[in-house]
């Protein structure tokens, strides 16, 4: 027992005489200085409800709309300039903050507001400033909605590709060069993946059937990239028959325990038509005869 009260006189002194107090630290550098964490009130509460000196961080809880009223301000050696309250509705209904009797909260330079309205997740903390009573005498310090479900996507990279030569394709599900690409999704992440390609065909045959492109994903055929065009008979093959094939689509990949490994590639379809027919491009160099060139790019976000 001695010690506890030698431990209080020496922690006494040392604040009356260097005016700063320290705890886990015998070099306090601010009038109170802790190195380790901080415990304060929690409550959860689920009807409207009074706020008092004890409080520090409250939850409303409840099933219907409420209210959480500040407490009376005071002044001289009874006032409590610099109390913060921190205040969360995880309810599904609004909460009112309304401060006691006639005093207001400031939110900006004006008089201030009588009640502020914290919708379903958000937070909001609240200090008590030095004003008067009849005044705005709580600063509403910060208002949050820290709901994570509600977090949008973020984009994470970029990535395309341009065909730097033609293709001559004679069977139909060939791979077309340089068009495959793996993405790799980091373990619990959501993705969704913003896949857009533009691929010239043609051929100096004598067609009829269909040309196309074939979007796989882990080599299986996601049908919603994949497109292709009908050609119709011709009796000369005096000019080319050319065609540009184009998709833009959004696939969402749900979240995963382990990471994922996500392959999209391009394939050639045919159906019914003289071969060769050709993609990417009608020549490597000039003249392309304004084919264009194969292209393909994949936005990926993440959350």
């Amino acid at each position: 027992m001695a010690q506890k009260y030698l431990t209080l006189i020496t922690f006494t002194f040392a604040s009356l005489v260097f005016g700063q107090v320290g705890i886990n630290t015998a070099t306090p550098n601010s009038t109170l200085s802790i190195e380790g964490s901080l415990e304060a009130g929690y409550k959860e509460v689920s009807a409207s409800y009074s706020l008092v000196a004890t409080d520090h961080y409250v939850s409303y809880v409840g099933g219907s709309t409420a209210t959480i009223t500040l407490p009376p301000v005071s002044s001289g050696t009874t006032a409590f300039t610099g109390r913060m309250y921190k205040i969360k509705n995880i309810s599904a209904f609004d909460l009112t903050l309304k401060p006691t009797g006639s005093d207001k909260i400031r939110n900006d330079n004006t008089v201030g507001i009588p009640t502020f309205t914290l919708p379903s997740g958000y937070y909001a903390e609240l200090v008590n400033n030095t004003n008067t009573v009849g005044t705005g005498t709580w600063d509403l310090s910060y208002v949050g909605y820290p709901k994570v479900a509600s977090i949008n996507y973020m984009m994470d990279n970029i990535y395309d590709y341009t065909a730097t030569a033609p293709q001559d394709v004679t069977v139909n599900g060939t791979d077309l060069t340089g068009f495959t690409k793996t993405i790799n999704i980091p373990a619990n992440t959501a993705a969704k993946i913003v896949l857009s390609y533009s691929i010239p065909v043609g051929t100096y045959q004598t067609p009829s059937g269909y040309f196309g492109v074939t979007l796989m994903k882990n080599s299986v055929e996601l049908p919603s990239g994949s497109r292709k065009v009908t050609v119709q008979p011709f009796a000369t093959a005096a000019a080319a028959v050319v065609t540009s094939i184009n998709a833009l689509i959004a696939d969402d990949i749900v979240a995963s325990p382990s990471a994922q490994n996500i392959t999209y590639s391009l394939k050639a379809y045919l159906e019914g038509t003289n071969t060769p027919v050709r993609y990417g491009m009608e020549n490597s160099t000039p003249a392309n005869f304004n084919w264009g060139r194969g292209y393909w790019s994949m936005t990926v976000y993440y959350k």
